[in-house]
């Protein structure tokens, strides 16, 4: 009774003209550095775009309603400098709120084609090559490099620096790199700024790292765990930590690819007659 009741609901939606959500992120605080939004939104998906972004869109018209109250939404990550090699892409890049990762040295001109049909052919996550060689630049997936970011008040953008030699260290990752800089006093805004927008305008790619409407659903949700943490560097200093960034859910191209919480999925008591918890 209960599904006849949702399908007429979604149907009478649908004739009243109303756009029906495909995804629906509810009470999050959005943070979007690009185009100066922070405070608690709504994220509206349709396919693989965002349709809406503002306060109280009505549940009613969605799919799929995730509610993120108390949880941070942003664009999807931009990882700028990972050396791919041998690693699976969307591993080391999806379960932190990576939704682009620019491999900055694993590839030339040479051996890009071979690297695209054997990584970014094969991955979830966006790859983009950062190859400095003209002869690739008409490649949609080749960033011209190399990647220049300056600053004179600390880095512009922030990067896990992740390769096939320090990803076996202990959490070596994008919300490391995030949480290293967290806990040594960097704002939570500026964290957001210099992992979304700035290296989106790095690598010329201004549609990234923003969630405008119309624009593709690369989105990332986190939180800012309490606790004791070490985090190591290369040359296996520590960090003693009290807070860090956790990622709990990815949306990459409108569908969601990460969910360590099952926050999109629904309770035991509600999926129906078969479960594996008793």
């Amino acid at each position: 009774m209960k599904r006849c009741f949702s399908i007429l609901l979604l149907t009478c939606s649908a004739a009243s003209g109303q756009q029906i959500y495909d995804l629906l992120l509810k009470n999050g605080r959005v943070i979007d550095p690009a185009n100066h939004r922070d405070g608690e939104m709504d994220v509206a998906v349709i396919g693989n775009k965002i349709v809406r972004v503002a306060p109280n869109l009505p549940v009613a018209h969605a799919r799929v309603v995730v509610d993120l109250s108390g949880y941070m939404v942003t664009p999807g990550l931009i990882d700028v400098t990972m050396h791919l090699g041998e690693l699976k892409p969307d591993y080391n890049t999806l379960p932190y709120g990576v939704t682009t990762a620019v491999d900055a040295g694993s590839a030339t001109c040479a051996t890009f084609a071979n690297f695209k049909k054997e990584v970014i052919d094969h991955a979830k996550v966006r790859v983009l090559a950062a190859i400095a060689d003209a002869g690739c630049a008409q490649n949609p997936e080749v960033v011209p490099g190399p990647i220049t970011i300056i600053s004179t008040t600390g880095p512009d953008a922030i990067s896990s620096g992740m390769d096939s030699k320090n990803v076996v260290l202990p959490r070596v990752n994008m919300g490391t790199a995030m949480s290293i800089y967290l806990n040594l006093g960097t704002p939570v805004e500026r964290i957001i700024e210099r992992v979304t927008a700035n290296p989106a305008r790095a690598i010329k790619r201004p549609q990234l790292g923003v969630l405008n409407e119309g624009g593709v659903a690369d989105i990332a949700v986190l939180e800012i765990q309490q606790g004791k943490f070490g985090f190591l560097n290369s040359a296996l200093a520590r960090l003693d930590a009290t807070r860090r960034f956790h990622c709990v859910l990815t949306v990459r191209n409108g569908a969601i690819v990460w969910d360590s919480e099952g926050l999109s999925i629904p309770d035991t008591t509600h999926a129906g007659p078969y479960t594996n918890f008793k």
